[in-house]
Formats: structure tokens, sequence, C-alpha cells
């Protein structure tokens, strides 16, 4: 089935399910049209037979209700064991339904099995009596079937097929009186018995189908919010935890797109040394297909650091591009990313770039040094050509090293206008109290070098302030990392 534009409604486990759905649904119908038609019936039988008694059979003289006073007592016998014989067979239908659990294609069978049994009752009645009226009794049949029956158009079609094949049959070849024009007549209108009930089953099946489609949207929007809120609580499991004490601090602010994405950060204090590295990365997409290429990257920089404690950024960053040429490029996801290495002992931070985003530190006389991008981005050359370029800066107490994902500089403002490079240095350099203007938010009341965190959370507020408060259009991670003054070994 497919809709307006031409793309499947169903997918093949929508068609499992419904059919299911069908299947469970089916013997409690079942069972209500045997009961409640069997009892039409019945009713029928009451009013058109005993309530003249068994008299009325007998003799001529008193007319039958519902019968043809010319009728015979074998005609009139003929006629109360067919409608008995109905009834009997409605009663049976009923019975095998409440049995044990069939399949749904016996039981798709039975119903219009019992359909296509009352029709060949009807007209074997027809050819003793003539007077009654197979087709309209059918046509009422077919409407109460597919009325009560969870049907589609199919489903409809073949009882009604049937029972229009037996009835021409029956008028050509077994006809109780010569053809005359009313019988010609009834031929001709003889397809139309199953036209209500089929427009009835279609219209029943249409609605079905859409209510049972959106029941089924929004119990798959329920497991995938679940699955989603599980999948968010690993994808952040695997981040690290910040560092709010000792020589080096670390801290981050992260805004995802979505729920997760695909900017992620990974921190190693070193278990004997002063030193703190830290891999920034931001891998390409959004959404769910990032954070599984990231969860790739996060066990990769796992494997990396346990084999080796003291591998050097530029080192990282080239098992990385490796990594990503022989893993990812294929499936034609890159990454940019900066790998940083913070050493107390000799105050600097070697660092390596690949097509990152500049990061900056923030010295505590108020200067600002980039860290230029020093490779090219994750994945698109292989490991022989890729040159990582290693380098070096002053990283003294009272510093402080900003790195961050692209959503930053490239949120917009109302009127379009990114942040760009040039807003980051901007707000960078700016003093504290200007940052918390810009930032619509006060941390003046500490010494930044006491408020760990604090140049992270200004900037994302910063970068929240240029977009006016609107929704980010990409993942924004922003990384500090600070030597406070005054702690003069590792916590």
């Amino acid at each position: 089935m497919k809709d307006q534009q031409g793309t499947a409604i169903y997918t093949a486990e929508f068609r499992r399910e419904f059919d299911a759905d069908t299947a469970e649904l089916l013997p409690a119908h079942l069972r209500w049209f045997a009961a409640i038609w069997g009892s039409v019936h019945v009713i029928v039988f009451l009013v058109h037979w005993l309530g003249r008694g068994v008299e009325a059979l007998l003799s001529r003289d008193i007319p039958i209700i519902g019968g043809n006073p010319d009728w015979s007592p074998a005609t009139c016998w003929s006629v109360v064991l067919g409608e008995a014989l109905i009834i009997a067979l409605y009663a049976t239908a009923y019975v095998f339904a409440r049995g044990a659990e069939l399949p749904r294609t016996t039981l798709s069978n039975l119903s219009g099995g019992l359909v296509v049994a009352e029709g060949l009752i009807r007209l074997t009645i027809w050819t003793q009596a003539p007077d009654t009226n197979p087709l309209l009794w059918m046509t009422l049949t077919h409407v109460a079937a597919s009325a009560m029956l969870p049907w589609t158009v199919r489903h409809a079609l073949r009882p009604a097929l049937v029972f229009i094949g037996l009835a021409v049959f029956t008028m050509l070849i077994a006809a109780p009186r010569p053809l005359k024009s009313d019988l010609w007549i009834a031929i001709a209108f003889s397809p139309f018995v199953g036209v209500p009930g089929t427009v009835i089953a279609w219209l029943k099946h249409t609605r079905r189908v859409e209510q049972f489609k959106l029941s089924a949207i929004t119990r798959r929007y329920s497991e995938f919010r679940r699955e989603l809120t599980d999948a968010k609580r690993i994808h952040e499991a695997m981040f690290p935890p910040t560092l709010t004490d000792g020589p080096i601090r670390f801290w981050y602010e992260y805004e995802p797109m979505r729920s997760i994405g695909g900017d992620f950060v990974f921190a190693r204090k070193h278990p004997t040394k002063n030193t703190l590295s830290v891999a920034l990365v931001d891998v390409t997409g959004h959404g769910i297909a990032a954070a599984l290429t990231v969860n790739r990257l996060f066990g990769e920089l796992e494997r990396v650091f346990a084999e080796n404690e003291d591998i050097g950024p530029g080192a990282v960053l080239g098992l990385l591009n490796r990594y990503v040429h022989l893993t990812l490029a294929k499936h034609s996801v890159y990454a940019t990313a900066i790998c940083m290495r913070v050493d107390c002992d000799t105050d600097e931070v070697l660092y390596a770039s690949a097509g990152h985003p500049p990061g900056f530190i923030r010295g505590v006389d108020n200067t600002v040094h980039e860290l230029e991008s020093t490779a090219f981005v994750l994945g698109v050359c292989s490991h022989e050509d890729f040159d990582p370029g290693e380098g070096r800066a002053k990283f003294m107490k009272g510093d402080a090293l900003v790195a961050y994902t692209d959503g930053a500089m490239e949120a917009r403002n109302p009127e379009g206008r990114m942040l760009g490079l040039r807003g980051m240095r901007s707000v960078v350099a700016a003093t504290p109290a200007h940052v918390a203007m810009m930032a619509r938010r006060s941390f003046a009341a500490r010494p930044m070098e006491e408020s760990c965190g604090a140049w992270a959370r200004m900037i994302l507020d910063a970068v929240e302030s240029h977009r006016d408060s609107a929704p980010p259009e990409d993942d924004t991670l922003i990384v500090e990392v600070s030597r406070p003054i005054g702690r003069p070994t590792l916590a």
C-alpha cells in the first residue's frame, strides 16, 4: 500500500503487526457476527413461523406470516428446515470460534465460508419457494459480515463473488419455472449483491489501518524515546568527569542539537605525572548516527591511552586519523579533532589539531594565544600521508585554555550572521565582567581563577545570547582547561 508520494505506508514489520492484530480480533468478531446475525435469523424464524404454530404449516386455510399462502406443506417444511439449518450453521460457527486457537487463515476462510454456506442454503430454498428473495437476504448478510468482521476488500469480495457465481448458475440451470423477464433482471442485478458490504469493508479497513498506523507510530515513538533515553545515558557515561581541584582544572559545557550528538571530549590524567591529556572530537552529522561514531572513537581513544599513557597529542591524532580513514571514511564519515597535553612541570601545552576550530589560551595577563589547526581533517588521507604537525605553547599558572566545536562559532543571530572566529576571539579576550554582561549572567562575584568552568559557561552563554535563545543548529561543546594559582601538587 502506498501514499500519494508513492512511498510505502506499510513496512514488513508493520504488516506483520497488523496481521497479528487482525488474527487477535477475528475470533471475537466472528463470535459476535455468528451470535448477532444468528439471533436475527432466530427472531425472523419465530415471527414468520411459530407465530402461527404448526397448524399454519399443515393447513392452507390459515395464511402463513412471511410465507406464501399458496405454498404446499412440503414447500413450507423445506423453507422451515432451510432456515433452521442456517440457524444451526451460525450456532456451530459460534461454538467453533470459541474453541481452541485457530490460525488466522482458518478463521478468515470460516467467516467467508459461513456467508457462502448461507447463500447456498438460500438458493436451495429458492428452488423450492420462488417467492423467497435470496439476493436480498445475501445482500443483508454480506453487509452484516462486512460491518462486524475485520475484513479487507479482498476478504469481502471473495464470498460475494462465490455467491454471485452460484446464484447465476442456479438461476440459469435450476430455476423452478421458465425464465421470465424478472429472472433476467435478478441475474443482471446479482453482481451488486456484494457492493454495499464491500464498500463498508473498504471504509472500515481504511479507518482501521489509519488508527493502527497512528497507534503504531505512537507506540514506536514511545519506544524510541525510551531507547533514546537509555542511549543518552550510555553516551553521556563516556564523557569524562570534570576536575575541580588540583593543579589542573578541567570543565566542559555540552549542548547537543538533539538529545545526543557527534561532539565528544576525552580526558585522561597521567597516573604519576602532573599532566592531563585532552582530545576534543567533532564527527560529521548529528543525532544517533553521529553518536554511534563517537562511541567507536571513544573505544579507540581508550585503547590508545591504555597501551601508552605517555603518548603525545601528535601521535594520538595520527592514530585517530588512521582509524577514521580505515573504518569510517568509506561511509563518508570524517571528523575534526584537537588533542592537547597540559604539563605542569614544563609549564606548557602540546597540541595537534586536525581541521578543528582554533583553540585559545587566555593568559593570566589577559593576552590571548591562538592554537591553530596543524593537520588535515581526520580520515581524508592515509596514515602514511598524514602529518599531525604537533605544536607547543606556554601554559602558566593562572592561564585558561578554551577549545570548542564549530557549533559555537557557527551560531547565527536572528539576522543570520555567524558569531565566527572573530566573535569567539572577542569573547575570550573580553574581561570577565564584559563577558558576564554579554551572557546576561554574572560570574564577577568570584575571581576567574577560583571559578572552575567559568570561561566555558560564560562562552556558552555568550553563544546562546548571540542566537537570541533560538535552538542550536549544531552540536556545541566548549572545553576549558585551567591552572589555578597556588596548588603545587596533583590531587
